[in-house]
């Protein structure tokens, strides 16, 4: 899309926004807002980036979804503010030592909007959000970590089963900060600030990767695909954004370029692999319904994991070459058509889990009380 008016769009999604919001509270529908209510927000503004942005250009499908999340990234500020009035916030996402690490999502959530804006018009208001996205969020964020590495490390055997790529989400907010701050200030971000970053997030990665390896290396494949979950497919997504932000911080094409890329690819193929036998076991199990049409807000992970290494093939070997090669131009269409499909797939489980849920609580005569709180460790 064409750079536009950025304020007008603001605008609309702050009216659009609270006018949600008062609705939400008129009705009495009750939202517990699950700790990765982030996940659908970054995955939305990813797909944007690297579908729209580049492949698919259809500028009203574009400023429809960058409204859309414009409204939700909002609506989830409101309520983490709400939550925060009811004293419920560290309950909800600061007390477990695991489920915290989605916190993340905000951060790359916040991140992605300051890129979307600076995409469509430059804007002071994104040097205000990049300050309190990475002078508050993610050094509250980092901070925070440190307590619960040490409580996970003293409770080893307790949480041993609870290691999942939802912890990779560290590394994913770290690095969607390096990203931004490029999009943000341009050629003035300093580069050891960006580089400092990167190698601080990839040492995240490396830490929790350690972590979920150790719980999954030691079962057989069928206690692998059994326990296996959702979020895992982030195990190749943070490899993606980390090459994505060294591709801003070191702009000059090299073996590193090749060898992160070479390196998500592979986890690609495996954790998709994975995953592919996990929905032939579900189907065997609880057929097509329960296995498949059940919304998790951990679902949203693997279209921005699939979202992300595409931008990043876009940045390696599209985005400022002279010629494209066939497989290149092959596997960007085959991505971004893959990625479309997932995403209204994912809109349609989450449309029929709304549906019932309302449906429940209305023949049970309560308040409509859709929650979308996960309370599973797990991140299922």
């Amino acid at each position: 899309m064409k750079k536009v008016g950025i304020t007008m769009y603001l605008i609309v999604a702050l009216l659009i926004g609270f006018t949600g919001a008062f609705l939400v509270y008129k009705r009495q529908v009750q939202l517990n807002i699950t700790t990765l209510a982030g996940a659908p927000i970054m995955a939305t503004g990813i797909v944007i980036i690297s579908v729209f942005n580049h492949v698919v250009q259809y500028d009203w499908i574009e400023l429809t979804l960058f409204i859309f999340f414009l409204v939700s990234l909002l609506l989830l500020v409101l309520y983490l503010i709400n939550e925060m009035k009811q004293g419920l916030f560290y309950e909800r996402h600061l007390e477990s030592p695991i489920t915290s690490f989605g916190i993340g999502t905000w951060i790359a959530s916040i991140s992605l909007g300051n890129v979307l804006i600076s995409v469509y018009q430059s804007n002071a208001i994104t040097i205000v959000f990049y300050s309190l996205n990475i002078g508050l969020l993610w050094t509250g964020y980092i901070t925070w970590l440190f307590r619960n590495y040490s409580i996970i490390l003293n409770r080893f055997n307790e949480y041993i089963d609870k290691f999942q790529g939802g912890l990779l989400l560290s590394t994913v907010g770290t690095q969607s900060v390096v990203i931004s701050g490029y999009f943000v200030f341009e050629e003035q971000f300093p580069a050891p600030l960006a580089r400092t970053l990167i190698w601080f997030g990839l040492l995240l990665y490396i830490g929790n990767l350690i972590l979920i390896l150790y719980r999954y290396v030691k079962l057989p494949i069928r206690e692998i695909i059994d326990h296996w979950t959702n979020s895992n497919c982030i195990i190749h997504g943070a490899l993606s954004i980390t090459g994505v932000a060294i591709s801003f911080a070191y702009p000059e094409i090299s073996l590193l370029h090749y060898f992160v890329w070479g390196l998500a690819l592979f986890f690609f193929i495996l954790v998709e692999w994975i995953e592919l036998l996990r929905g032939f076991s579900r189907y065997r199990k609880y057929g097509w319904n329960e296995g498949f049409m059940v919304y998790s807000p951990s679902q949203w992970s693997r279209i921005f994991t699939f979202a992300m290494f595409l931008y990043f093939t876009e940045r390696i070997f599209v985005i400022g070459q002279d010629a494209i090669q066939i497989w290149v131009n092959v596997f960007v269409y085959g991505m971004s058509i893959t990625i479309v499909l997932l995403f209204i797939a994912q809109w349609v489980i989450l449309g029929k889990s709304l549906i019932n849920e309302f449906a429940e609580k209305k023949e049970a005569g309560t308040n409509l009380s859709y929650k979308l709180r996960n309370t599973n460790d797990n991140l299922i």
